[in-house]
């Protein structure tokens, strides 16, 4: 695989590097970042783990039902179901190597990994990469922005635990929150999600509250990752001040965007 031939500058860039059959070109490209989302969240969800089976009247080992929205080439189902970090998986996407991707990761196979996975995403081919390597157990390709989920979808929704979102484009949040709670009807699965200091946030908490949930801080800020430019660093604080935080709200010390994970459950 050859590596792109500029490295990315703005999260624009990685448009053409979000749906390929293979992931190193878009790894490659976040690494200069030290994206670190899905690793933090992987950590969220396990330490959320016992509460939400526990508020659902389930035992502490029970399989848990997630939804990877927005999922990409499924890294949040890797580091779940994995031994591994992100620096570990920058690593193994640093070389060529994709036919023996299955085999890798299934040698690195957590024992019992209670979790059965499905990964949305309109990017097909990406999500055809997180099946096969085993990062979700089921993969949706929809656009739930334009379209109510299909079937099968609907149907994992029908029985859905939590859904995650580690750091999606702000736009989605709101319609797609909306389309994936109409569907869940009954399940009223909890909701992680992490919007960027860039981001209103006031969009999709609005949807949530519409729909019965109580949205509240998980945890102290967190390092998303650092901006990739100059010129996207500048615009992510021009658009951090729009929305009326300071720069040490968008950035932290050491130069990351500070992204304040939220928790969303059922109940006033």
């Amino acid at each position: 695989m050859t590596a792109p031939e500029t490295s990315p500058a703005h999260s624009q860039d990685f448009d053409r590097l979000y749906d390929l059959p293979d992931p190193r070109p878009y790894f490659r490209g976040l690494k200069p970042s030290a994206y670190r989302m899905p690793q933090t969240v992987a950590a969220a969800v396990e330490a959320l783990r016992p509460a939400l089976l526990a508020a659902r009247g389930r035992p502490p080992d029970e399989t848990l039902r997630l939804l990877d929205f927005a999922c990409g080439y499924g890294t949040l189902g890797l580091l779940l179901r994995h031994d591994l970090t992100m620096d570990a998986l920058y690593r193994r996407f640093a070389d060529d190597g994709l036919e023996e991707d299955p085999a890798f990761f299934a040698a690195r196979r957590l024992a019992g990994a209670p979790y059965e996975i499905a990964g949305l995403d309109i990017a097909g081919r990406a999500v055809a990469y997180a099946r096969r390597v085993g990062a979700v157990d089921l993969g949706f390709s929809e656009n739930v922005l334009d379209a109510a989920p299909g079937p099968e979808l609907s149907g994992f929704l029908a029985t859905c635990d939590l859904i995650v979102e580690t750091g999606a484009i702000g736009g989605l949040l709101a319609p797609g929150f909306a389309r994936l709670l109409e569907a869940a009807g009954d399940a009223r699965p909890w909701m992680l999600y992490c919007p960027r200091p860039n981001v209103d946030p006031q969009p999709p908490r609005a949807v949530l509250e519409g729909f019965g949930y109580r949205v509240e801080a998980h945890g102290d800020p967190v390092a998303y990752r650092r901006p990739l430019s100059e010129v996207e660093r500048a615009e992510v604080l021009r658009q951090g001040r729009a929305l009326g935080l300071s720069d040490a709200d968008v950035l932290d010390a050491d130069g990351f965007m500070r992204v304040q994970i939220r928790l969303a459950r059922p109940g006033s």
